[in-house]
């Protein structure tokens, strides 16, 4: 059904200020216009409350793009917060260029072995970027993908070159979509190399064979670009499908960013074509989901396609401002995941108990828990 056109403001579905703000500088650290309220929020905002959210949500090395875009904003905020968040691009800019020369060196080494990799996510945007700063994009690690025959003589070769296998083998092993992380002393991140690019949903919609196949150069030796079609497509797949029931409506916003960043930048077509990739795969819905979060978040005075974009937008909107709900929700999603595995899967459920029989690895799982959930 047709929603009437009238000016909206979306983001007032979120209703924390603070949350809202956050949300608010999204559209002017892209380049688009302002959201009516923006500069009260920011100023009925806590700062360190702002700082906490746009940390937790990966987007604190965006936010200094905001305020250059718009300085009319910079009144809003104390001087420090400004400091601070300009900063933070500053530092991740200089980390980003220490991870390409990362990849790069990567990239030579796989190559000296006769080895190509296709750069996924994060690794992708540092060879062909979408981002108008190269600052903005946080990444935690480097994920490449192999054809099946190489993966394992690459984590020979870096492993030669001075790379160790983290611990979460039993995890991440020849079963899963990558071997465990590799790590080294000189190295800025840790590096993922897949054989697939996710798990079972995520394979079945991209065929590692294909999104090899169809890979472009990077003009980098031992790197290839995935093409654009499928670099939309794993962009949502990432964010989408693999969320539990419980988290469908969590909105992702980093990923929003990019996928508003590669509708503008990527050739005419491709985010269409990758929408009825998902429908022919049965997907349609998590492609919807990232699509109108974008729209609600980047182009918060547009009018929404449809009743159902508004309704879908607005919900992760207002579930943005409820981080208690959110943790919530991951925390269920996580314990339903494990009981389901411990069921059904026989690998992981042995991998399960010897995890119960060891308190030190029990305590390292437990951890890394505890701290994840604390982002919220």
């Amino acid at each position: 059904m047709p929603v009437p056109a009238r000016p909206l403001n979306r983001l007032q579905a979120c209703r924390s200020v603070p949350h809202r703000a956050i949300l608010g500088l999204m559209a002017p650290a892209l380049g688009a216009p302002v959201p009516d309220s923006l500069a009260q929020d920011l100023q009925q905002s806590d700062p360190g409350e702002l700082v906490k959210i746009a940390t937790y949500s990966c987007v604190h090395t965006v936010i200094a793009s905001a305020f250059e875009n718009a300085p009319g904003l910079k009144r809003a905020v104390p001087r420090d917060l400004l400091i601070y968040f300009a900063e933070m691009q500053k530092a991740n800019r200089q980390r980003n260029a220490a991870i390409r020369a990362q990849l790069l060196e990567i990239g030579r080494i796989l190559a000296a072995e006769g080895i190509e990799a296709v750069a996924l996510k994060g690794a992708a945007e540092l060879l062909s970027p979408v981002y108008p700063a190269p600052g903005m994009r946080f990444l935690s690690d480097l994920d490449l993908l192999l054809r099946d025959r190489d993966i394992e003589a690459a984590g020979a070769a870096l492993e030669a070159a001075g790379a160790a296998p983290s611990r979460s083998r039993g995890l991440t092993g020849r079963g899963h979509h990558h071997l465990p992380p590799l790590t080294c002393g000189s190295w800025a991140v840790s590096v993922e190399l897949h054989h697939a690019l996710g798990a079972a949903k995520v394979r079945s919609l991209l065929q590692a064979d294909e999104v090899m196949a169809a890979a472009q150069p990077s003009g980098r030796p031992g790197l290839r670009l995935p093409d654009p079609l499928h670099r939309v497509m794993h962009l949502t797949a990432h964010a989408e499908l693999s969320k539990r029931p419980l988290e469908a409506p969590v909105l992702p916003l980093r990923d929003c960013l990019e996928f508003h960043q590669m509708q503008r930048a990527l050739p005419p077509g491709t985010v269409p074509a990758a929408r009825a990739g998902f429908a022919a795969a049965g997907c349609r819905k998590a492609f919807t989901r990232l699509a109108e979060a974008a729209r609600a978040v980047l182009e918060p005075a547009a009018t929404p396609e449809t009743g159902a974009g508004l309704r879908c937008g607005n919900r992760m909107l207002r579930l943005f401002g409820r981080p208690a709900e959110q943790k919530l929700r991951k925390a269920a999603g996580w314990t339903g995941f494990y009981i389901c595995q411990f069921v059904i899967n026989p690998q992981l459920r042995s991998y399960y108990l010897r995890m119960l029989a060891n308190p030190p690895a029990l305590a390292r799982v437990f951890d890394f828990h505890r701290k994840w959930l604390q982002r919220f």
